[in-house]
């Protein structure tokens, strides 16, 4: 079972690199390559050699990264099952006020693995969590979620047991996932999802205040944050499928009103970045 822990954070420059040279030395693996991706007008980089300090200062030049990955091995697509361990630092950053969202620049650290304890059971972690340039921090059954949140229909195979079909928006036809309630869904640069644990931090509160967030009934109050557990993460989710549900029910709304709240025209988007680069 593949454990996944992303963290997202308030941007800054102090912020970013105090937290990135934290978490290299918490991957949880012995790193050997990694990728470099940019913005959609650069090519990116890939299968690098490791080399903390050259990660460290492609973070402390002004180049429009996107993210950075950091493998333990690369992708063998002859292996079935792929074992290899990694972590991903992304940007969301965004130069121009009109494009920002209402929770401000941030940047997404997540971690793929099998045992996590390394992480959760670690200062920096538990200091993460109660900081308050936090927005949330997820754990979940990586393996789960993605099953989960799967929509890719093959029509050259049997129609899937069980699985609605519907027509996106662009006409394809496509599984139906809204009622699957180990999914996530992605709006801008957070991610709403029920997990097996999940913290919300001051940062948050844009979104949903974190006082509200109090109100689900599974929440406990930590020190500057909100924790809501679902599932212990060594459990089959399938057998805490209404607990999601009661939670999907609970954030609704404001995820509602957060799409809206943060619409983004991306013809307009794409001619202000072009006439950037």
């Amino acid at each position: 079972m593949r454990i996944a822990c992303e963290i997202l954070y308030k941007y800054s420059d102090e912020n970013l690199l105090f937290i990135l040279n934290e978490a290299l030395k918490n991957l949880g693996f012995t790193p050997n390559y990694y990728s470099i991706f940019y913005n959609q007008f650069k090519k990116p980089k890939s299968d690098i050699p490791y080399n903390e300090k050259e990660i460290i200062r492609l973070f402390n030049k002004s180049q429009k990264l996107e993210n950075v990955k950091i493998f333990e091995q690369l992708y063998d697509e002859d292996i079935i099952t792929d074992k290899s361990k990694w972590f991903q630092l992304s940007l969301n950053i965004e130069s121009e006020k009109e494009f920002q969202e209402t929770i401000g620049n941030s940047f997404l650290l997540e971690w793929s693995n099998f045992d996590l304890d390394f992480l959760l059971e670690s200062n920096f972690f538990k200091n993460v969590i109660n900081d308050k340039n936090l927005i949330y921090c997820y754990i979940y059954n990586q393996d789960d979620l993605m099953e989960q949140s799967n929509t890719i229909y093959n029509q050259f195979e049997e129609k899937p047991s069980g699985k609605k079909l519907v027509k996106n928006q662009y006409g394809d036809i496509e599984i139906d996932v809204t009622e699957n309630w180990g999914r996530y869904e992605k709006i801008r640069s957070v991610n709403f999802l029920a997990g097996s644990k999940m913290y919300f931090g001051q940062g948050f509160n844009p979104i949903c205040n974190i006082k509200t967030m109090q109100k689900f009934k599974y929440s406990k109050p930590q020190i500057n944050s909100i924790l809501i557990e679902i599932y212990p993460i060594d459990k089959n989710p399938n057998q805490y499928r209404e607990i999601q549900k009661d939670y999907w029910k609970f954030i609704n709304e404001s995820k509602i009103k957060y799409d809206k709240a943060n619409q983004l025209d991306f013809t307009k988007w794409i001619i202000s970045k072009s006439k950037n680069k």
